[in-house]
């Protein structure tokens, strides 16, 4: 009984923490700008995705904490979870790719780095008013939950190893 109770109060932390992780990660991106080309001003407003960034960050390490408990209490249940980590390492690395492609395609659109003089961000440093949807986006928050679900996987594939390795002791 108190296993079950300890569970669905883990499951509505979970929830709740992924809807504002959610809702954080939307509104970094809402507040950052979207560069519209050559013959536009850039904007002297200051990077606002910044009000959003650092509970973002916070909200979503809490939540991947969740993801690691909850992915564990259910891992524990399930009788085979040998394909598993394939599984998710194969869903990581199309994120991963997803991420470089964003990367690539701002940096494109940008004109480079904050390195290159050609650029609209030279001199603005990797954080800024547009680039905030590099660290923040679909693709870093899939990352951070399948790496996490990855780890939790791994983590009880060798629980259940030593457990069977004590057993034939």
């Amino acid at each position: 009984m108190y296993m079950r109770r300890k569970s669905k109060i883990n499951l509505i932390i979970l929830f709740s923490a992924l809807l504002l992780a959610i809702v954080l990660f939307f509104l970094v991106n809402l507040f950052t700008l979207k560069y519209r080309g050559e013959g536009h001003s850039i904007s002297g407003n200051g990077n606002l995705g910044l009000l959003f960034i650092f509970p973002a960050v916070t909200v979503y390490l809490f939540m991947l904490i969740f993801v690691y408990k909850v992915g564990g209490s259910y891992y524990r249940h399930l009788k085979n979870i040998v394909k598993l980590p394939a599984i998710l390492s194969f869903l990581l690395i199309f994120f991963i790719y997803g991420e470089y492609y964003l990367v690539q395609s701002l940096l494109h659109h940008l004109g480079g780095g904050p390195n290159s003089p050609e650029s609209v961000i030279y001199r603005f440093g990797w954080l800024n008013q547009y680039t905030n949807t590099l660290y923040f986006n679909f693709f870093t928050f899939a990352i951070g939950v399948l790496l996490t679900l990855l780890i939790c996987s791994c983590v009880e594939i060798f629980r259940r190893r030593k457990i069977c390795h004590a057993q034939q002791l």
